[in-house]
């Protein structure tokens, strides 16, 4: 414990020792309100893979929206390549005949 908190602090003078092994800056606080809009909790057993499909396809159609369906401000706000968006584009079926 007298490690981590020398470590932590490296140069400035130790204040306080912190006894909790999991406390973590990184840990998730429960400081603000959750949307349930776009934060709830899915019952298990669930299939991983489509819940994250199902979530990155909603991600994807909010950033479409958003920008007004150009492709490269959606992709630039979810911090995407325009090739990387058009990729999830194709994977999910997203795209219009007109638009290939």
């Amino acid at each position: 414990v007298i490690e981590r908190a020398v470590y932590r602090n490296e140069r400035e003078p130790i204040r306080t020792i912190i006894i909790d092994p999991f406390e973590s800056p990184h840990r998730p606080s429960n400081a603000g309100p959750v949307n349930e809009k776009t934060r709830s909790t899915p019952t298990l057993p669930l299939n991983l893979t489509e819940e994250v499909a199902h979530f990155e396809v909603a991600l994807i159609q909010q950033a479409l929206d958003q920008s007004k369906h150009n492709q490269r401000l959606a992709a630039r706000q979810l911090g995407l390549s325009y090739h990387q968006f058009r990729h999830r584009l194709m994977k999910y079926k997203l795209l219009d005949e007109t638009q290939t």
